[in-house]
């Protein structure tokens, strides 16, 4: 698919100045610039680790442990734990500087997710198996209006 452009002069140099800034800031929205992935960052970082603070997946709370695994956790004396942070090092393995810039955008990754770290983290997040979802990276409706708000002022002050 062709890109589609506007082509249009200005006899103003002041407005062909901001908007010619602002075309350049998209690029850098688009390649995932070190300055605009950080104010996003702050953001993710914020909604996925709100995740585990609330036990919340994209469709609603998660569900609850087994009877079994719940006598487990109180036979250990861990059965006031949050569900997914037996140790906390899936929840600690999550950094803002977890994201890489891919030709669709920034990508923000848990690298627990890998078969190499936590098996049982890639499983609850996207389901399957005997572990029930528990999806954590996922971003709320608020997390992406946040993101196209610092996008658009990203866009706009830097072309200032």
């Amino acid at each position: 698919m062709a890109e589609k452009s506007i082509e249009a002069t200005f006899e103003d140099k002041e407005v062909a100045d901001f908007l010619k800034s602002i075309a350049t800031n998209l690029n850098k929205v688009k390649g995932g610039d070190n300055k605009f992935a950080g104010l996003l960052s702050a953001i993710v970082f914020r909604d996925v680790i709100g995740h585990f603070t609330q036990q919340e997946g994209s469709e609603g709370p998660w569900a609850p442990w087994s009877e079994s695994y719940l006598e487990h956790m109180k036979k250990i004396g861990r059965q006031n734990n949050m569900i997914l942070q037996f140790t906390g090092r899936l929840r600690d393995s999550f950094r803002p500087t977890n994201f890489k810039a891919t030709s669709e955008g920034l990508l923000w990754f848990n690298r627990a997710k890998t078969s190499e770290d936590f098996p049982y983290a890639y499983a609850h997040d996207t389901g399957g198996g005997r572990l029930p979802k528990r999806d954590f990276m996922w971003l709320s409706d608020k997390a992406v209006e946040d993101i196209s708000e610092q996008t658009l002022n990203f866009m706009l002050d830097e072309a200032k």
